[in-house]
């Protein structure tokens, strides 16, 4: 076995996290009761930390993007010869700063938030699952060859379903996992068909060799399909998304949160990396296809969000319509291509990779916080809690301002930054298309209203008042550093997208920066003329509503002469929020019904009676990802 190494010493570093990952996974599971979870979470938090750092130092030394690359040869032996190896670029670095910020936070976080599954569930067996979860998910960034791409990619989706059905004792659980499992090995395997036929036609499964490899026309839009719903599936675009909802709530807050925030973006890297970065398909059509699914998403994601009164689930349908987002500006971007409108619109949706990640993990921890006080997600049941956990509140309020793009906060910046070149191209379907997402952008903001007013801000709820208190200080400290990003990088938007013009999109896309400098700084200028207007409106509004309350009368409410009319207690509950809203558009949401009670619903129940001994598939799984893991192991102490 002969390694055979490109900057050795440089990308050596970038299998510290490997290791660290490692070690915490296989190490905390030795130590008992809540000490596992000590050694598994700041594992991972240290390993986040680590790839994090070293993928800024990376972008500082390779500003352009440039390919490392190592590779591990394995002999000519059947099955197991061939090539294996490892790369980084400026796209792989921009996703794995995505991934160790998220993942730092909710490893803090989960020290405090998973010790309540003490005496219910197994800490060892998360303490495991836990660190391999976050491995799989940074081996797929810095896989540079089809197998071994596939390798993580299974590890991640195995991980992710005992992560998902973490509370054994929950059926709900245990059947959300089972739909995400039946319809990522649906993805997973329309991905390897791609995968291995473009391979058998390169002669090779490293990345490199993909890289300008002719394709005949049929075949070009074929793979292109193939591409597009497989990692469709991962990311939850409308019509594929059905897992979704179900399986993200059911997962501890802090899993909610990666599988949310991260984990869908994974086939949002696998969209640039195989279908733009290496293959050179029809753009305009891949392009108008992922527009096209993308305000699918984010228009369909708002509907059901708005309608929700579980917080989990609103949150989850939020993320199918900010997937959509993504890809709306990923499409419409490679619509545009080469014009300098469809850089700014692949920049921002990249921007908003970040932005999403940041603020939806945000909004999952908040409502994980919630659940560690009340044990309660029933928006109808909460109410007041802002009195008494004064951090979550702040936090969940700067995240929902956030997501629904209220500037200056982050998502302000890349969500507009999407739709104005769309609208300014002229293009008639991406003009439209911006205006949905314009109406999407409002649904979002009444749903998060919905979220924030009802747990925080209404009358008390049903929940004892007297157990309600802030949460611990490794649950408090990631939200706090979670919303203090969210302001940050609305006044400081430029970093990031510096870093992604000059270190992802000229490696994945090549430009006329010159022009399209000029143009993103016109852009950019009009935002802080924006967002300078709206910020002196914002402190005039806090003026006033202070001078508001200190000086205004308080009078009691009018019953129309009679107490009797006067309910026990004012305000609405979460169902009541948008009734008038679900009754105007009540024909989409009966089309939505009719479709899972006629095919959804009846194919799930297929598969679950399939697999009814749930014992059997948790030990092949359990096989699968123990064999994965030191295969992973073996691979990687040979690099070395």
């Amino acid at each position: 076995m002969v390694p055979q190494m490109d900057s050795s010493t440089m990308f050596n570093e970038f299998l510290i996290p490997f290791y660290l990952l490692l070690i915490g996974s296989f190490l905390a599971p030795l130590f008992k009761k809540t000490a596992t979870l000590y050694v598994s979470s700041l594992s991972s938090s240290i390993a986040c930390i680590t790839m994090t750092y070293l993928s800024l130092s990376y972008l500082g030394a390779n500003g352009s993007g440039s390919l490392t690359r190592i590779q591990l040869l394995i002999g000519n032996y059947p099955l197991v010869g061939g090539v294996f190896s490892l790369s980084m670029d400026g796209l792989s670095a921009y996703f794995i700063i995505i991934l160790g910020i998220l993942g730092t936070a909710s490893s803090i976080y989960g020290i405090s938030y998973v010790r309540r599954y003490a005496g219910f569930e197994s800490l060892s067996f998360y303490s495991f699952i836990y660190p391999l979860f976050i491995m799989s998910m940074y081996l797929v960034l810095i896989s540079g060859d089809v197998i071994l791409f596939i390798i993580s990619w299974e590890l991640m989706s195995i991980s992710a379903f005992f992560l998902i059905s973490f509370e054994r004792a929950s059926e709900v659980a245990r059947r959300a996992a089972l739909k995400y499992l039946l319809m990522s090995y649906t993805g997973s395997g329309l991905l390897i068909v791609a995968l291995v036929s473009l391979s058998l036609s390169a002669s090779s499964t490293e990345f490199t060799s993909l890289r300008g490899l002719i394709i005949g026309t049929p075949a070009q839009y074929l793979i292109t399909l193939l591409f597009i719903v497989g990692f469709g599936i991962k990311a939850a675009l409308v019509p594929m998304h059905s897992w979704l909802p179900d399986a993200h709530p059911e997962a501890p807050s802090n899993i909610s949160a990666l599988l949310s925030g991260f984990m869908i973006k994974t086939a949002v890297y696998g969209i640039m990396r195989f279908t733009i970065y290496l293959l050179k398909l029809d753009l305009y059509f891949l392009g108008f296809a992922l527009a096209t699914l993308g305000v699918l998403s984010a228009v369909y994601g708002t509907l059901m969000a708005i309608i929700q009164g579980d917080s989990k689930k609103l949150m989850a349908h939020s993320s199918i319509a900010q997937i959509g987002y993504i890809f709306l500006g990923i499409g419409g971007g490679l619509v545009l291509y080469p014009n300098y409108l469809g850089l700014i619109a692949l920049v921002s949706a990249l921007f908003h990779t970040l932005n999403h990640a940041i603020f939806k993990g945000l909004l999952f921890l908040t409502a994980g916080s919630i659940i560690y006080r009340t044990e309660s997600r029933d928006l109808n049941r909460l109410g007041g809690l802002a009195r008494y956990m004064p951090i979550t509140y702040v936090s969940g309020l700067v995240a929902s301002l956030a997501i629904s793009g209220i500037p200056p906060l982050n998502g302000f910046v890349s969500k507009w930054l999407i739709i104005l070149p769309l609208i300014i191209s002229g293009h008639p379907a991406l003009a439209s298309y911006s205006a949905l997402a314009i109406f999407a952008s409002a649904l979002t903001t009444a749903a998060l209203t919905k979220y924030v007013s009802r747990a925080f801000l209404s009358g008390l709820g049903d929940h004892e008042v007297s157990k309600v208190k802030e949460v611990p200080s490794f649950m408090a400290i990631p939200e706090a550093f979670l919303a203090a990003l969210c302001v940050l990088l609305g006044f400081f938007y430029f970093i990031p997208i510096n870093v992604i013009t000059s270190a992802v999109v000229n490696g994945v896309l090549m430009f006329e920066l010159s022009q399209s400098d000029v143009i993103m700084y016109s852009l950019t200028s009009l935002l802080n003329i924006f967002g300078l207007i709206l910020g002196v409106v914002l402190i005039s509004t806090i003026i006033g509503m202070y001078l508001l309350v200190h000086k205004a009368k308080i009078t009691s409410v009018w019953t129309f002469g009679t107490k009797e009319l006067l309910p026990k207690k004012l305000g609405l509950n979460a169902v009541s929020y948008y009734t008038e809203f679900e009754y105007t558009y009540g024909f989409g949401y009966r089309l939505h019904d009719f479709i899972y009670k006629t095919l959804i619903t009846p194919l799930t129940k297929c598969f679950i009676s399939l697999t009814s001994n749930y014992n059997k598939i948790d030990t092949y799984l359990a096989n699968a990802l123990l064999v994965t893991a030191i295969f992973l192991t073996l691979l990687m102490v040979l690099i070395l």
